[in-house]
């Protein structure tokens, strides 16, 4: 299974959808996602992974992990991989 397809199954999980419903473009907002469940997928994320990924639910913006989109959260997880990898 692919990077993407993992993050995906979490957040479909989260959000209790099918996978084959995201789209790229999602918001957390069009996924009915508050701040507690960006928490828990951040949290299956890092285990799933096994990284450690910044994210302050209280300030998203701040930087860390973006969960602006799907296509944002994807990306910034692959980044996170690549930079882990030996």
């Amino acid at each position: 299974m692919t990077a993407e397809a993992r993050i995906l199954s979490i957040v479909a999980a989260q959000c209790r959808r099918s996978v084959t419903e995201l789209r790229l473009s999602d918001t957390p907002e069009t996924l009915g996602l508050d701040s507690m469940a960006l928490v828990e997928i951040l949290f299956a994320l890092e285990e799933d992974f096994g990284l450690s990924l910044p994210f302050n639910a209280n300030t998203p913006e701040a930087g860390g992990v973006d969960f602006s989109t799907l296509a944002a959260l994807i990306s910034g997880v692959e980044a996170h991989l690549a930079e882990a990898a030996p």
